[in-house]
């Protein structure tokens, strides 16, 4: 139960991202280390191969357009784990 909330789906309009990447959409981020989830930490740090998957990022490796396909990574990360 402790990885159950560790990885949070947040809003570029609720809290800014502009250190990591100008884009406008939704990111994720890793309560254990405060780190920012990136598709080249899905596959390195986690193990993580699925193109299906690894499409959903947008072009910077950061943010999603939807918030559902963030979701759908983040559920990925907590499975994994």
């Amino acid at each position: 139960m402790q990885n159950m909330q560790r990885f949070f789906v947040q809003s570029t309009e609720q809290i800014s991202i502009d250190i990591v990447t100008h884009s406008i959409g939704y990111y994720i981020t890793d309560t254990q280390n405060g780190s920012i989830i990136s598709r080249q930490d899905v596959t390195d740090r986690f193990g993580i191969f699925d193109e299906k998957l690894l499409n959903l990022f947008g072009d910077d490796g950061v943010v999603f357009e939807n918030h559902d396909d963030a979701r759908k990574v983040a559920l990925s990360l907590k499975n994994s784990i």
